[in-house]
Formats: C-alpha cells, structure tokens, sequence
C-alpha cells in the first residue's frame, strides 16, 4: 500500500483510516500503519488486514495506491 495522502494536510490524530494487520487467530491487531502520504506498507497478502474507517472530520478522500506482487 502506498499511501498519496497530502502529508501537510492529513491530520494524523484525528482523521482515521489506518491499516490494521490482524493475528492468525483474529483476536488482536499486531500491527497498524498510518496513512500518512509518502508512505508505503509491505505485508504478507494472506495477513488478514483490513482499513479502519475515516473519520467524518476528514475533508477529502483517503487515498492510497495498492500492488499486488507474486512471487513466481
């Protein structure tokens, strides 16, 4: 996930909208990435995952580019 979020503009404590990468169990999140712009988040796809809701203070969309990579 790469994410294109304006980094001056994206209120990171407030608007939301992070990946959350779940145990195998689903029972906790053992990890979490911010949507902040510029960043990139490298995983596993077969980590269950999934991303949280925005918050209704954000102005503008959540953005971000996803890649799929096969091994072979």
């Amino acid at each position: 996930i790469v994410y294109l979020n304006p980094t001056e503009l994206w209120d990171l404590r407030k608007f939301g909208g992070e990946a959350l990468y779940y145990d195998d169990d689903l029972e906790f999140v053992r990890a979490c990435t911010i949507p902040k712009g510029g960043a990139a988040s490298l995983f596993k796809g077969d980590i269950f995952h999934k991303v949280s809701m925005v918050s209704w203070e954000t102005e503008f969309s959540r953005n971000a580019a996803t890649f799929f990579f096969d091994k072979k």
